[in-house]
């Protein structure tokens, strides 16, 4: 059984994609993906953020017809060797980006099994 403090609200898949980010009226950073899910999005950053920080965000997975773009505040960040990596959940996203999202994540699954 996994422990509650490991377990996802929302479904995830691992996807690499490029991404940009930028605090609130901030300037833009690209950026790349690690996963993400119809809760948000974990991506590499060039420096740790706060939790609670407010992030723009726009991306395109594969398969996206056009760039999806979401608000979110950032939950943590972490580093993995020298690489640090931030995850945002989303506060603001289009119900039709959530969508796509969705059936991205239900595709990679199928494909794991």
């Amino acid at each position: 059984m996994i422990p509650e403090s490991e377990r996802r609200k929302y479904p995830r898949a691992d996807a690499a994609f490029n991404l940009s980010y930028a605090l609130e009226e901030g300037t833009a950073k690209e950026s790349f993906s690690k996963d993400f899910g119809t809760g948000g999005v974990s991506f590499q950053t060039q420096q740790e953020f706060q939790p609670g920080a407010k992030l723009d965000l726009t991306f395109r997975p594969s398969g996206a017809a056009e760039i999806l773009r979401a608000n979110g505040k950032v939950v943590r960040s972490w580093r993995e060797g020298e690489t640090i990596f931030t995850a945002v959940e989303f506060t603001e996203i289009d119900s039709q980006d959530l969508i796509f999202i969705l059936d991205y994540i239900n595709t990679a699954a199928q494909r794991k099994e």
